[in-house]
């Protein structure tokens, strides 16, 4: 019987091991880059990809909820803002990019269970006012989540503070306009 060799698992490998290869330069999950120039930090990173994240969940509800509005000033309202979504949503992806940071790639499943309940919440009930509550309700869970990962990641600064300061200023006036329609 021949023995079946495997790698070992990440957590039980040492973290200054742990390192991945990004054009010339080797970079320790620690951080450091071969050569001791620091990198993006760990909490800039998580930040950057909860901002991208919940950007992409914002686009995501408005283009399933989007064919459902029949006022034409909401339309025109959530048309902008899923505009404003994907811009945040890129410059969050760019930013990771640019510090050779993958962002996280769309969650399916998230997706798909989002449609399922718009439509189910739309089922019976499509008035505008219906819309705008269920709009409400998904930005306060975004600022909630979004939260979270601030405090979570509490040593995040730079430009990972502030676009997630630009999206939950982005989100709170967003329900601010989606309150004339209730």
């Amino acid at each position: 019987m021949v023995a079946k060799a495997t790698a070992p698992r990440r957590e039980n490998v040492p973290r200054h091991i742990l390192f991945s290869i990004t054009g010339n330069d080797a970079i320790l999950f620690s951080g450091q880059k071969k050569g001791g120039m620091p990198d993006m930090k760990n909490d800039d990173i998580e930040l950057l990809r909860e901002v991208q994240r919940n950007a992409e969940m914002g686009m995501h509800a408005l283009e399933v909820i989007n064919p459902k509005v029949y006022d034409d000033s909401m339309a025109l309202m959530l048309a902008r803002e899923s505009f404003k979504y994907g811009e945040l949503h890129d410059r969050a992806r760019a930013v990771l990019l640019s510090k050779n940071q993958t962002p996280d790639p769309v969650n399916k499943v998230k997706q798909l269970m989002l449609t399922a309940s718009i439509q189910g919440n739309t089922l019976l009930n499509s008035t505008t006012s219906h819309m705008a509550e269920m709009l409400i309700r998904g930005s306060s869970m975004g600022m909630t989540s979004l939260w979270k990962a601030m405090n979570r990641n509490e040593k995040a600064d730079g430009q990972a503070l502030e676009l997630a300061g630009e999206l939950l200023d982005f989100e709170e006036n967003n329900i601010r306009e989606l309150k004339r329609y209730l």
